[in-house]
């Protein structure tokens, strides 16, 4: 059984890129996701990946964008060097929106000539909206 998250967060590094056996590109970044449950300012980190768009993610995404992501979600626990144990949450994305970004503006598209289009507020999202945008001949 698998459990979806909706999540939106800020890139904790770089997005990195790799490749499969088969030659699938699958690209991976951390991101740092407010608690709305706890009075704490401690972020909750989570892993992400995914081979959807990945070659596009990995060109236009960078550390500190702010981008909203869909996926499954799974936990790995673990115990750390000193004996405490710990808790990985990774989360295999099928959509990544970007809410913003250092390489896009809105009038410039990624592939296919569709560009999610996400205006956000000081504390959260506050509306959504999806825009066709031309590409420029």
């Amino acid at each position: 059984m698998s459990v979806t998250v909706v999540a939106i967060g800020n890139l904790g590094r770089e997005p990195e890129m790799r490749y499969t056996n088969d030659g699938v590109a699958v690209v991976e970044f951390s991101l740092a996701c407010r608690n709305a449950s706890s009075s704490k300012d401690e972020p909750i980190w989570l892993r992400v990946s995914t081979f959807r768009g990945a070659e596009n993610h990995n060109n236009y995404l960078n550390k500190g964008d702010r981008v909203q992501v869909i996926g499954a979600v799974t936990e790995d626990k673990w115990t750390d060097r000193d004996g405490n144990p710990r808790v990985t949450w990774n989360v295999r994305a099928d959509s990544i929106q970007y809410i913003s970004t250092k390489r896009l503006t809105m009038d410039q598209t990624i592939e296919g000539g569709h560009s999610e289009v996400l205006t956000a507020e000081e504390e959260g999202i506050k509306a959504v909206t999806r825009r066709r945008v031309e590409k420029a001949v």
